[in-house]
């Protein structure tokens, strides 16, 4: 299969040289390369090109600039041991898929403040074009008053540490990671750039990840904060000589 017709096919393709099969994404009639997401997501798939990324995975010890209301800051992984946090990463500033991603878990802030989950939002835009799209109202395309700070990776190696910078045009997709307590990423959502996450669908994983790390249980499908979980082991089956 080539993958040249249909708008959502995947297909795979062989390696001439080497023999393996690359996974190939056909998004409108366009190929996009798996490993333009970034460097761990094409690491992990083996040669038959069917391994998911591995989750967990450790954040890296990096920082970044960020903006926090007016202020200039320094954004560290360090100085968020022991909490549950999210970073949404996205393409550019100004775009209104990003403005309307960013601006729906504004308006949430305080369901993830209640559940003790921060929120940050990335791109490889600088510091001051955060600033600017900060001061910009709303209704002219601006954020206005934002709930949660920006980091400003212009440098695109915060991106690139997390393994979703494209190397082509130095851009993140719009990706959203949910991190532990522990600073493991527990969550690894990748979007094109059509949809927008859907904000209710968070808040539920980050409830489910917090309670299974709370009882040592897992979350069976359509799991809703106040029900019961699984355990987390296989039940003991006695064989015997019938069972054979």
């Amino acid at each position: 299969m080539n993958g040249s017709s249909g708008s959502s096919k995947r297909s795979r393709e062989p390696d001439a040289e080497s023999g393996k099969r690359n996974v190939v994404l056909c998004v409108r009639d366009e190929k996009m390369d798996v490993s333009d997401a970034g460097s761990k997501i094409s690491a992990s798939l083996d040669q038959n090109g069917c391994n998911p990324p591995t989750i967990p995975w450790a954040v890296p010890c990096i920082t970044c600039d960020m903006v926090e209301g007016s202020e200039f800051k320094t954004f560290s992984h360090k100085d968020l041991l022991g909490c549950y946090y999210l970073v949404i990463f996205y393409p550019s500033d100004f775009s209104p898929l990003a403005c309307s991603e960013l601006l729906a878990f504004s308006d949430r802030m305080r369901e993830f403040t209640a559940l003790g989950c921060k929120v940050f939002a990335c791109s490889t835009d600088s510091k001051y074009s955060h600033l600017a799209w900060l001061n910009t109202s709303r209704e002219k395309g601006g954020l206005g008053r934002l709930e949660f700070p920006l980091l400003a990776d212009k440098s695109t190696k915060f991106s690139a540490s997390h393994s979703v910078l494209n190397d082509k045009n130095k851009m993140t997709p719009l990706m959203l990671l949910i991190i532990d307590a522990k600073q493991n990423v527990r969550q690894m959502i990748l979007s094109d750039e059509t949809s927008c996450h859907n904000v209710d669908e968070i808040l539920r994983l980050v409830s489910a990840i917090q309670y299974a790390d709370n009882t040592g249980k897992i979350c069976p499908g359509n799991w809703k904060p106040g029900d019961d979980g699984l355990p987390n082991h296989y039940p003991v089956k006695q064989v015997t000589s019938s069972s054979k």
